[in-house]
């Protein structure tokens, strides 16, 4: 396993460090990288080490760190709610202490938390403010911030759009020597190829190659992940291959990862996908003959579809099961799902022109005028 550059260049930095705050600093920034790559155990002990020395005598700079690398260490072991708390307290810290670039970073990473919740119009201001903020070679803010921008525009259907932010993100993550947000560009996109073939396809589209594509990129971001050592959130990549594969027809092989992965996938906070998942596997389980079993899937899916969820992950989750009941012969159930599919589905497109419209409104120009 090849150790990151930004890993190599923070030990460095910690090494020459004569200047306590500034050496402890270096120490918390290296715990919220490791907390992206799953490192979670030792990055929690340098949150612990550095809490108890400054607990009687805090310093603005040291809290400020510490809240961001709680928040992410939250985030990247659950995805736990407590996270963007975290973080936003890191933001006003470092905003009331004047500690631009550290409230720069903790920008970006809010407009993450909030793209992951659906809250597109805080997103886009913090994007915008990231952006703002960030000094040139601020390449963690400018990273994040980017990558989310390129998120965002491709959950829109917007490929063209999100193009050259994940050209953006990809340029200062390797400027940073950052592959865990390497990583994270590489699934997101895949992830995204393979949501918008199933808007297409669950809506009577043609068949696209996103799906093929969605799986090469899944692959390579597996293999990617093995050669660097990122763990952070590992179980996603095999779900989305499982899902994949499920689409594709590979109903066996998608099963095997499903029984391998989901439960450590739930574990770390991907509850709001359970229903979609169980929905597919349902319908490997359906395909393979396994007929009681897969009733049993899909009855669990509909219990866990959250009506006030995202509506992303209710519309495929209803798609699906909508083919599950009919194949059950469970007509009457069938077309419920489907008439909530169509509904989630609708929804969800208007959500896909609310985001293009945040994010290329008048007063987020610096989110445009970044790439100029």
């Amino acid at each position: 396993m090849k150790q990151a550059r930004l890993l190599n260049r923070l030990d460095a930095a910690i090494a020459n460090s004569s200047e306590s705050i500034s050496l402890h600093c270096l120490q918390i920034e290296r715990a919220c990288y490791l907390a992206r790559r799953g490192q979670a155990d030792d990055a929690r002990a340098t949150i612990a080490e550095m809490r108890s020395r400054y607990d009687r005598d805090p310093h603005a700079m040291i809290t400020a760190w510490l809240c961001l690398a709680e928040g992410l260490l939250i985030h990247f072991s659950n995805m736990g709610q407590q996270a963007r708390d975290k973080v936003r307290r890191a933001h006003a810290l470092s905003a009331a202490a004047g500690i631009i670039q550290l409230r720069a970073t903790s920008a970006a990473w809010l407009a993450h938390m909030d793209y992951v919740a659906g809250n597109i119009v805080d997103m886009g201001k913090y994007v915008r403010e990231a952006i703002e903020l960030a000094e040139k070679g601020n390449h963690s803010a400018l990273s994040r911030a980017s990558l989310v921008a390129a998120d965002a525009f491709h959950l829109a259907g917007r490929l063209d759009l999100a193009k050259p932010w994940y050209a953006k993100a990809h340029e200062h993550a390797v400027a940073d020597g950052d592959d865990a947000t390497i990583s994270a560009l590489m699934h997101n996109m895949a992830w995204l190829r393979f949501a918008n073939m199933r808007q297409s396809t669950f809506n009577g589209g043609e068949i696209s190659p996103s799906g093929q594509l969605a799986l090469l990129s899944v692959d390579s971001t597996l293999q990617f992940e093995s050669i660097v050592g990122a763990d952070g959130l590992h179980a996603l990549s095999p779900i989305l291959r499982a899902q994949i594969l499920a689409d594709k027809g590979e109903f066996f092989a998608a099963l095997t990862l499903c029984d391998k992965h989901l439960e450590s996938a739930v574990r770390q906070g991907i509850d709001r996908l359970h229903a979609s998942v169980l929905a597919d596997q349902a319908w490997c389980r359906l395909n393979l003959g396994d007929v009681k079993a897969a009733e049993v899937d899909a009855r669990a899916a509909e219990a866990l579809i959250d009506p006030a969820g995202q509506v992303g992950d209710r519309a495929p989750a209803h798609s699906r099961l909508s083919q599950v009941f009919a194949a059950l012969g469970d007509i009457s159930t069938s077309r419920g799902h489907h008439e909530l599919a169509i509904a989630a589905w609708e929804l969800h497109s208007s959500t896909q022109q609310h985001i293009i419209d945040v994010l290329q409104a008048p007063q987020n120009n610096a989110i445009l005028n970044f790439l100029r």
